[in-house]
């Protein structure tokens, strides 16, 4: 899809220009670090896709994506405007994909007093979501409770992953388990959106 591929190739050009003015407000603010630093890791990703947070690591300053991310990021840099969630959910769909809001409950690592109730909820689902990320180290067992009944109540899929980025954030792939029966209704969910009566 011409218009996914042009939308990726953007957010990848904001994400390089973003790390260049970082890397100066940084600078002026007495951190020793260059673009240069940044922009290796575009190219060595074994760490997982963070670019700024492992030039930043490799430099003494932080060891924690999430403390990088709260004490850094959030307070002292630039941040990228993104598209509104419908307009990429859209977009997903037009490619006859599946679009699955990714764990939610993870977001309290990175913003204080954030919680994802169903009223937030039900805003994706006015949006377009058809599946939520429900098993995930991010959440609790009370937390993975709530968003499978969610899926139930509304007929959306329920998916599962390890969210593992490499040596950043220290997370196995297979956890936590995911029943084969997961994968099997996300595979038959695609199928159908393009026109196969199953995916065997």
């Amino acid at each position: 899809n011409k218009e996914l591929i042009k939308l990726l190739k953007k957010y990848e050009e904001l994400i390089h220009e973003n790390d260049k003015i970082n890397v100066e407000i940084l600078k002026k603010n007495g951190f020793q670090v260059e673009y240069s630093d940044v922009s290796y890791y575009y190219e060595h990703k074994e760490n997982g896709f963070f670019p700024l947070f492992n030039a930043m690591r490799d430099k003494g300053y932080t060891n924690s994506v999430f403390d990088f991310y709260k004490n850094i990021y959030l307070k002292h840099l630039e941040h990228i405007r993104y598209d509104f969630a419908d307009s990429i959910i859209s977009l997903i769909k037009k490619c006859n994909g599946i679009p699955v809001l990714a764990h939610p409950a993870g977001y309290k690592k990175f913003y204080d007093n954030y919680e994802f109730d169903e009223k937030r909820l039900n805003d994706f689902l006015e949006f377009g979501i058809e599946g939520i990320e429900v098993y995930s180290n991010y959440h609790t067992e009370d937390e993975t409770k709530f968003f499978l009944e969610f899926t139930q109540k509304n007929n959306l899929l329920a998916t599962g992953g390890s969210d593992c980025h490499g040596e950043i954030l220290a997370r196995e792939l297979g956890t936590p388990k995911v029943s084969y029966e997961i994968f099997e209704n996300l595979l038959e969910a695609i199928s159908k959106k393009n026109g196969h009566d199953t995916w065997i």
